[in-house]
């Protein structure tokens, strides 16, 4: 087994400009490895006061979570972009990897998202950053404050918030719910490895590589330090592809294989230890001894949510590349399924409506009020007020979510834009 070493904290954190002059490497390579923090829009030369512009861009937000301890806090992931905090009060996406300079790209997006569920101040969040093309490895990144700072963990595996496959599962990241100290990364390529001192070193425990990790918090502790005694491992191949779920009884050191679904995509526990699981062909369900077919119709199955205070109360929703995905609701624990009647509330205005609920990722209650529920989306993320009403309306909470994709220039010098006509004419000319 291999064991890296995290870092101390700087007693400050950097500013923007001491992490651009440190560099990626030089960075990582450190005996005390720095802080990471976040700077704000000011005043560059000549006065100018530059920020963002506000246009509404949306994107792929392949993963929510809500934190089951602290009223409002929720976060999300985009696919290429920075991952966000939802501030409450102000309604409004917090942008939280915009800071990070041009030496490390890569690590501007987050694959996955962690909290501390056990902890009441809601302080705690982990991220995996890096992308699939990334000219270095990818890492995990601690926050105490909510995402305002970061320290490195110096966690040296290949992270792809981008790749493959990835953008269909979601709980890579995940900290153990019974000890926050304990925290596992299942990696797309590198094997599983676990802290138990809260990021400050790591282990890899096994091999193989995954797409989820869940915890069983019915099942008790067990080890030292103590750990969820039951947890699920979403197995998946090297290029990201699954291939079925692993359970472990001995707070991860061993697995067995459960012979369940061949292409688990998303998984969640409920208050009883049911293991429910969405996969490429359903919805099927784990009680401890056998796998039950629990899905409305046979059809790929994406996003999952249990109600908090109803494990009877059950959601998933349809996941294909396209738009107006079924998303269905069950009442008494996947026996029985009802499609929700839904439309949407565009606050945009200029959103196409083969746009709403396309390519559904997460669905996620509000923990404090379940009536309350979100969806992420390829565009967007979605919340409705009341998910029990007879047609359920959900409207776009697009603002601070700006995940925007150049894909081509669009101001250039007049010399360039010569040269790139002359280029087109020849190129319509050749063919």
């Amino acid at each position: 087994m291999t064991t890296q070493k995290g870092v101390t904290p700087m007693s400050a954190p950097l500013t923007r400009r001491s992490v651009l002059a440190l560099g990626a490497g030089a960075a990582i390579a450190a005996a005390a490895g720095p802080s990471l923090s976040s700077a704000a829009p000011g005043r560059g030369e000549g006065q100018y006061l530059w920020d963002n512009v506000a246009i509404g861009g949306g994107g792929y937000l392949p993963g929510m979570i809500a934190h089951p301890k602290v009223e409002g806090l929720f976060y999300a992931k985009a696919d290429v972009g920075t991952p966000y905090r939802w501030d409450a009060r102000s309604e409004r996406w917090i942008p939280l990897l915009n800071w990070v300079t041009i030496d490390e790209w890569w690590r501007s997006t987050a694959e996955s998202i962690a909290i501390d569920p056990s902890e009441t101040s809601g302080q705690t969040v982990y991220v995996a950053v890096g992308k699939y093309d990334g000219p270095g490895s990818g890492d995990v990144w601690k926050s105490t404050d909510r995402g305002s700072s970061w320290r490195r963990t110096n966690l040296p595996v290949r992270v792809e918030a981008n790749g493959s496959h990835v953008q269909l599962y979601d709980g890579r990241l995940t900290v153990d719910p019974l000890n926050g100290q304990v925290v596992y990364y299942a990696s797309a390529r590198d094997g599983l490895w676990r802290t138990v001192d809260g990021a400050q070193s790591w282990q890899q425990i096994s091999t193989q590589n995954g797409c989820f990790l869940r915890f069983d918090p019915t099942s008790g502790t067990v080890g030292t330090p103590r750990r969820t005694r039951t947890c699920y491992l979403g197995a998946s191949l090297d290029e990201g592809t699954s291939t079925g779920v692993l359970c472990s009884t001995d707070g991860g050191d061993t697995w067995v294989d459960l012979a369940g679904p061949s292409n688990p995509r998303r998984a969640a526990v409920d208050q009883h230890g049911n293991l429910y699981l969405t996969h490429s062909v359903g919805v099927a369900k784990w009680d401890g001894s056998a796998w039950a077919n629990i899905s409305p119709t046979a059809q790929a199955y994406g996003g999952l949510a249990i109600d908090p205070s109803n494990p009877d109360h059950v959601l998933v929703a349809r996941r294909e590349a396209t738009g107006n995905l079924d998303i269905y609701q069950s009442t008494n624990a996947g026996q029985g399924w009802q499609k929700i009647i839904k439309t949407q509330h565009d606050r945009l205005g200029w959103v196409m409506p083969r746009n709403f609920a396309a390519a559904i990722a997460s669905i996620v209650f509000n923990p404090f009020n379940p009536s309350e529920v979100w969806f992420t989306d390829w565009y967007n993320a979605y919340r409705t007020s009341d998910i029990n009403a007879p047609t359920v309306v959900f409207e776009q909470r697009w603002e601070g979510h700006e995940e925007v994709v150049p894909v081509g220039p669009l101001v250039s010098s007049p010399e360039a834009s010569t040269a790139e006509s002359r280029t087109s004419a020849d190129s319509s000319t050749s063919r």
